[in-house]
């Protein structure tokens, strides 16, 4: 019997999609805990190939392996809904609560019920983020970001192309990269002057996120760094965070002159670029909004009386207008032929960049009304 999950990453490879397979359930081995979902190959991710020899024996040395799939090396960014009573967290729930709007892009449901929804990430080099916060702040509990060093297990099918995979939305575009905050003193120094006391909540909340199935270097250097940064605001509880999470990466039998010295290399890093206290912002003053460029104008006139309109407020008003006209437009959208015209009108949308382009969107969105509701609605 074929192994459907080699099939799968097959298929996905020849979209472009760089993939390595995953334990599909929690194992031992040589007294080192591997997660389900976990990556097999010692290098995580970074083993992930489109070479479909490479494929072929991984998927040999571990059959019925899950799939996963290298957002950043994949270009793609991925919309991560969490449906989790345990965690209290409900991604669906989020962001209708938010009011914000996702294009209808390929999605498919996981495992434990919730979406993954996959975009194309074209240019944009961004990272990824847990409860996303929006540039105006609202933080989106149960919905994060997969994309550059992150990866996802497929539990979807392989799309037909990667032209299914659109543009993702304005609000889930925001760079959340931490800024550098140089620290010129020693190690030594630096660990002197944290405040002690039992950690606080944003402290306990960093601790919270140690990986159960075993530490890759990556996760490594973003607890360090969470801390790094918690310690340099002057939290509490910094102190006994860091040997909390140092035990546990050390643990399993890892606690070897090799590893202590990447933690250590690893963290005295982080102190040096992220260690010093952040400077406080002054108020600043509020800016004019810049001028609408000259061949946006004529769009803008026909779209929202000469005012400034954004994409995602175009692609929302569209999906608004028909949702009104059309009693069951959620499941009417979700048809395939629905759902390919919908998409294309949002690609075509996402070129607009001068009359032309704005006039041919507008003629194949009517057509498209049309085509949906009829002559007269349209």
């Amino acid at each position: 019997m074929p192994d459907k999950n080699l099939e799968k990453a097959l298929g996905l490879a020849a979209l472009g999609l760089w993939v390595f397979p995953c334990y599909p359930k929690a194992v031992t081995i040589n007294g080192k805990f591997h997660g389900v979902k976990s990556p097999i190959p010692w290098r995580g991710f970074y083993e992930a190939t489109t070479n479909p020899d490479v494929i072929r024996e991984f998927w040999r040395l571990n059959p019925g392996a899950l799939v996963g799939v290298w957002a950043g090396k994949s270009r793609l960014i991925i919309l991560d809904l969490d449906i989790s009573a345990e965690k209290g967290k409900d991604g669906k729930a989020a962001l209708s609560n938010a009011g914000v709007y996702v294009p209808p892009t390929y999605f498919y449901t996981t495992l434990s019920g919730g979406e993954h929804h996959v975009f194309d990430a074209g240019d944009l080099t961004i990272g990824p983020t847990q409860d996303h916060t929006m540039e105006n702040k609202v933080a989106l509990k149960g919905v994060d970001r997969r994309s550059g060093g992150s990866y996802v297990i497929w539990w979807g099918d392989v799309p037909p192309s990667r032209e299914v995979f659109l543009t993702p939305p304005q609000w889930f575009q925001n760079d959340t990269t931490v800024d550098d905050v140089t620290y010129e003193g020693t190690y030594e120094e630096w660990m002197s002057q944290l405040v002690e006391g039992e950690p606080d909540r944003v402290v306990q909340s960093i601790v919270s996120r140690i990986p159960r199935h075993g530490f890759s270097h990556g996760e490594m250097i973003k607890l360090q760094t969470s801390l790094i940064i918690a310690g340099a605001e002057g939290r509490p509880g910094v102190a006994q965070a860091i040997e909390t999470v140092r035990d546990d990466y050390l643990g399993g039998g890892y606690d070897t002159p090799k590893w202590r010295r990447l933690w250590e290399q690893a963290l005295v890093g982080g102190i040096a670029r992220f260690g010093g206290a952040p400077e406080v912002e002054e108020p600043k003053e509020e800016l004019e909004e810049s001028p609408i460029p000259e061949h946006y104008t004529k769009f803008q006139e026909i779209v929202k009386s000469r005012l400034s309109i954004s994409l995602d407020d175009l692609a929302q008003a569209l999906d608004t207008a028909c949702s009104r006209l059309v009693p069951n437009w959620e499941e009417v959208r979700a048809t395939d032929p629905v759902a390919s015209q919908l998409r294309r009108c949002l690609r075509l949308l996402t070129a607009v960049d001068d009359e032309e382009k704005a006039m041919k969107w507008l003629t194949n969105t009517k057509k498209f009304m049309q085509n949906v509701l009829g002559e007269n609605r349209g």
